[in-house]
């Protein structure tokens, strides 16, 4: 017989939230928002991408 080890809900909770990675396609939106909101500059997209991830990990640990 194995045994499994479980977590307590709220750690596994808390630990889904921080581990929560958003879809390409979530992020490639969210990205372009940020840079049409920035006046569409060019060469920062890398900087966008990053930025957009960021804020839907945080949108995401706060709205589970």
């Amino acid at each position: 017989m194995k045994r499994t080890r479980k977590q307590p809900a709220a750690k596994s909770i808390a630990t889904d939230r921080l581990n929560h990675v958003p879809s390409s396609e979530e992020i490639a939106v969210c990205a372009y928002i940020i840079w049409e909101r920035e006046g569409c500059p060019h060469g920062r997209a890398l900087e966008h991408w990053l930025q957009a991830e960021a804020q839907l990990r945080l949108a995401h640990s706060t709205t589970t």
